[in-house]
């Protein structure tokens, strides 16, 4: 990455005598190995200086240091990325923590997954849950990735997600194995209704609350053991299997 260096002096110092202490340093930095050791045989530069040049250290210098090297991180957290299949479309869901000084994220596109270009720019909301259909996807395998943009200009790069878009398809995805009985499912079945039958084809218990986005919240109290989650929408029948823990 890129990295600063940061004087630690308050005052600048002059040969032979020691590094004083740092008194103030800009927002968002923090000093390192203050005051260490012995005293500097050149003098240090102007005091807080941010320094551009390149800086030479070697094992003799280290008793000497008294500056630190920072690579402040990004003020955002990317917790999750996800695309999936909708229809005609591909929905892009990601949610984020710890989002300070943060500007926007430009969504990117590929189809080879080197080379990409930008499809969206999606500001920072506040909220930390994001999403975008995108509705002009490639035929086949559609690669993404997230530029995220701090307000200064620094950036860092998502890593890459990947859906296989079809036209007509139906896509389902479901938690497994379930947790206390709850597992998620995200499809593109419009108007899905569903059923979970045990190993036998016997229909048992099962809850079904939307949460949004395509997504389903499924929660069932029968016992523990292997089942078949059925999800019909139109005359087209997907199954699942699912085990309850």
């Amino acid at each position: 990455g890129t990295y600063t260096s940061l004087l630690s002096t308050t005052t600048p110092g002059a040969i032979g005598t020691a590094a004083p202490v740092v008194a103030s340093v800009p927002a968002g930095y923090s000093t390192v190995s203050e005051g260490l050791g012995a005293t500097p045989t050149t003098p240090d530069a102007t005091a807080n200086s941010i320094m551009t040049t390149p800086i030479v250290v070697t094992t003799a210098d280290v008793p000497n240091i008294n500056y630190g090297i920072f690579n402040p991180a990004l003020p955002v957290d990317l917790v999750n990325f996800l695309a999936t299949q909708f229809d005609e479309q591909i929905n892009l869901d990601w949610k984020t923590a710890n989002e300070k000084q943060f500007s926007h994220f430009e969504l990117q596109r590929s189809e080879n997954a080197k080379e990409f270009g930008s499809i969206a720019t999606v500001n920072s909301n506040g909220i930390s849950q994001y999403n975008y259909a995108d509705s002009n996807p490639i035929e086949g395998i559609n690669y993404y990735r997230l530029k995220m943009v701090d307000i200064d200009g620094t950036s860092k790069l998502s890593k890459v997600i990947s859906v296989n878009f079809e036209k007509g398809a139906y896509f389902v995805s479901v938690e497994n194995p379930a947790n206390n009985g709850e597992f998620a499912l995200i499809t593109n079945m419009k108007d899905a209704k569903f059923t979970l039958l045990n190993s036998l084809g016997v229909k048992v218990n099962l809850q079904i609350n939307e949460t949004g986005h395509n997504g389903f919240a499924l929660k069932s109290t029968a016992p523990a053991g292997v089942y078949y989650l059925n999800i019909v929408s139109k005359g087209k029948v997907v199954t699942k299997k699912v085990v309850i823990p």
